[in-house]
């Protein structure tokens, strides 16, 4: 049993095994629906699977119960247009949530494109509409939140955890839908930034973000493993804006 991927309702020298204890890649291809090569990439991420594992799929295993609700998780799923659909949201909007760590897929392997999971989207719009304090706002004298970012030239991520501080004024369009709907009161947006915006940050500091950005690249992570893995030295600082700690300059 310890060696083989047999089913629950399978019968093994006169017994039915009950329940699986193992999968293949092969098997659970089959249960989840997604090719082998697709699995693959998901379970080597999740680390479940060795990507230099050389053996067939149908003899790479792996534990069938403990990694039960990671498998049950894969089908739910979803592109980047299903993402923004339920989302309400432009693919300028979704791609800046993911880029400054609002949202996070859920497999950053770039041949994967399923990596979204709806829920999680949603679950951040519920937060943001948690915050809103005036319905029905005009045009003039509101902006998205990209806007406001990109006015301020700070990440999506500093005007959400403003938003979350309760610090600026949150309001809804109610002609648009989902995160697109969400608005924030350009004048609050002027007082927080006028209040946080302004500080200093050491000389010469770039950003993971900024340094990819420069050389054309639109994921940082890269950048991050080299970090991490002590290939690169950098230094920690606090951002000025989301007053957290981030790698802030390659030395």
């Amino acid at each position: 049993m310890d060696h083989w991927e047999y089913a629950g309702t399978e019968v093994v020298l006169g017994e039915p095994v009950g329940r699986r204890h193992f999968h293949s890649l092969l098997s659970a291809s089959k249960e989840t629906g997604f090719s082998p090569r697709v699995l693959n990439n998901y379970l080597v991420e999740a680390g479940v699977l060795d990507a230099n594992d050389p053996r067939p799929e149908p003899r790479r295993l792996f534990d069938a119960i403990k990694y039960a609700d990671l498998l049950k998780t894969l089908p739910a799923l979803v592109g980047r247009i299903e993402m923004q659909s339920a989302m309400g949201a432009t693919r300028r909007e979704l791609r800046a949530l993911h880029r400054d760590g609002v949202l996070k897929p859920h497999i950053s392997n770039d041949s994967v494109r399923s990596i979204w999971k709806i829920e999680d989207g949603l679950a951040l719009i519920a937060e943001l509409r948690a915050r809103v304090t005036v319905s029905g706002v005009p045009d003039e004298g509101w902006e998205t939140i990209n806007l406001a970012a990109k006015r301020k030239k700070v990440g999506v991520n500093a005007v959400i955890d403003a938003i979350r501080a309760g610090t600026v004024t949150v309001g809804v369009k109610e002609d648009q839908r989902g995160y697109n709907a969400i608005r924030i009161l350009m004048t609050s947006v002027d007082h927080w930034h006028a209040r946080h915006g302004k500080e200093a940050k050491p000389e010469g500091a770039m950003s993971v973000a900024e340094l990819a950005r420069s050389i054309g690249q639109h994921n940082n992570r890269y950048f991050l493993k080299l970090f991490e893995t002590g290939h690169a030295s950098a230094m920690s600082v606090m951002h000025p804006v989301t007053r957290r700690k981030e790698v802030a300059r390659f030395v």
